[in-house]
Order: structure tokens, then C-alpha cells, then sequence
């Protein structure tokens, strides 16, 4: 069950200029300063501070923050789901997806003949 990584991110570029308009600039700074929505920015930075600190070439360093930057879209995540109904919704439906692609992992694992590959 292989997940397009550029489907992924072209869905969530128009996720986000669709939720622009929608945001409330002083309730999303106000919900920021809950850690549960600067963790990830802190990671991030964490990560950016540690490629100037390391020895490597700049394009390894970039390459090495480049995953991190993903992390930028979980408070936009979480400020839009506590706002809505459904939030608990898409937490199971993210939870069960989780558990049953972890499932089809280990199912692979102990018998590699299960695989979509020909």
C-alpha cells in the first residue's frame, strides 16, 4: 500500500490556502503558546540548529532538515481540528489507518510473499 509522498504534499499546499482565510490570527497565537503546538516549530528549529553545528556539506545539511519541515503543518492540524466536531473523529480514523498499515507491515515482515510487488 504504497502512499504518494508528492500527492501528500500537493494536498496539504491546498489544504493550507484554503485554510488561510479561515484562520483567526489572534486565537491561533493565543492556542500557540500551548506546547503541544510550539513542540513541533521547536523541533524543527532544534533540527536547523543542528545542521549549522554539523561538519557535513550544505546541501547534506538542507537534505537532513528538509523532512523536518513537515512539521510546520501539525499546529495548523491541531488548531483546525480542535475547532471543529469531527477533531475526535480524525483522530480515530488516524489511529486505526496507523495500526492497520503497522498490521500489513509485520504481516509482510513474517511472510514476504504477501507483497503488492510482481
Amino acid at each position: 500500500m504504497p502512499w504518494s509522498t508528492s500527492g501528500v504534499v500537493i494536498f496539504i499546499v491546498l489544504w493550507i490556502v484554503a485554510l488561510i482565510p479561515t484562520l483567526e490570527p489572534r486565537a491561533f497565537v493565543r492556542q500557540m503558546r500551548k506546547p503541544i503546538y510550539f513542540t513541533p516549530v521547536a523541533l524543527s528549529v532544534l533540527a536547523l540548529v543542528g545542521a549549522f553545528w554539523s561538519d557535513a556539506p550544505w546541501d547534506a545539511r538542507l537534505h537532513a532538515v528538509g523532512p523536518t519541515t513537515k512539521l510546520f503543518v501539525l499546529p495548523l492540524l491541531l488548531f483546525h481540528f480542535a475547532r471543529t466536531a469531527r477533531g475526535v473523529w480524525v483522530l480515530i480514523a488516524f489511529l486505526i489507518s496507523g495500526a492497520l498499515l503497522m498490521l500489513a507491515s509485520w504481516i509482510v515482515g513474517f511472510v514476504p510473499t504477501l507483497t503488492l510487488k510482481w
